[in-house]
């Protein structure tokens, strides 16, 4: 939570794994996580569901990307080669949140 507390730019957050029933803890750093997130993107319409009626989100800041890899035919990876993000040149970075639900 530290560094979402400290980023200057406007959060997206992607959640894997929505739990119906949080804990006290888990339900406290969602409703944080989703206060300072732009957007919420969810794979499923349970988790949106789940957003919506457990951590009262509001369905405009919650955008759906269902959950899986489109059947495309296999190209030679050579294919791929020199390829760039967007036309651009150099690295990219992307950063992962991962919260845990300990399992007993």
């Amino acid at each position: 939570m530290e560094l979402l507390k400290h980023l200057k730019m406007p959060v997206i957050t992607t959640l894997h794994t929505m739990l119906r029933e949080p804990n006290l803890d888990q339900r406290v750093v969602m409703h944080k996580i989703a206060a300072r997130s732009e957007r919420l993107i969810v794979m499923s319409q349970y988790s949106s569901r789940v957003l919506q009626e457990v951590f009262r989100v509001r369905s405009e800041k919650i955008d759906l990307i269902p959950h899986g890899i489109p059947d495309l035919p296999f190209v030679e990876p050579d294919v791929y080669q020199g390829f760039t993000l967007a036309g651009r040149k150099g690295s990219v970075a992307h950063l992962w949140l991962v919260i845990a639900q300990q399992r007993i």
